[in-house]
Formats: structure tokens, C-alpha cells, sequence
């Protein structure tokens, strides 16, 4: 099965049904640094990560380098301001 790892910041409610799809068909994590509205029993793994801010607009998430190493494909936020997202999209800094 497809291994996909999906960075969020928050995981609000209204996107929980989309995520449980995702899970049914991909072997999913679900990795966050913020809110998360995940209950008991959700078809996917969660993982916490923590924010470290480099400024007033540059956030990273500690650790989502190593998990993207450990998936096939990676769905993440586009955000200029989120340092880790970026790093992940250039093959050569990953």
C-alpha cells in the first residue's frame, strides 16, 4: 500500500472526512504542530510535530523531514511561510 504523509497545521473538523477517505485508501499519517480535532478509532495514524519560528514569518516543523523519508508521497500546506514545506518540495535539500 501507498505509504502518504499529509503535514498540516491544524486539523479541523470539517476536514476529518476527507482525511478518513485518504486513510481508507492509503496507508496514511497524519502529522500536525497545531489544533487537532482527531478522535479515537480514525483510519490513520497522527503524528505531533513541533513549531520552532525563525522570525516573525518563518515557521518549520521539527521532524517532518525524517517522516517524509519514510513515505512514498507527501501532501503538505502551501505557505511561503512554512520553511519545512519548501525544503520538502526541493529533492536536493530533502
Amino acid at each position: 500500500m501507498t505509504r502518504v504523509l499529509l503535514l498540516q497545521r491544524n486539523v479541523p473538523h470539517y476536514r476529518l472526512p476527507v482525511f478518513e477517505q485518504l486513510g481508507r485508501e492509503f496507508d496514511l499519517t497524519l502529522a500536525y504542530s497545531g489544533v487537532s480535532t482527531v478522535g479515537e478509532g480514525a483510519p490513520f495514524r497522527t503524528v505531533r510535530l513541533r513549531d520552532v519560528h525563525a522570525g516573525e514569518w518563518a515557521r518549520f516543523q521539527v521532524g517532518s523531514r525524517a517522516l517524509a523519508r519514510e513515505h512514498d508521497a507527501i501532501i503538505t500546506m502551501f505557505n511561503p511561510r512554512w520553511v519545512s514545506s519548501a525544503l520538502l518540495a526541493n529533492p536536493i535539500l530533502s
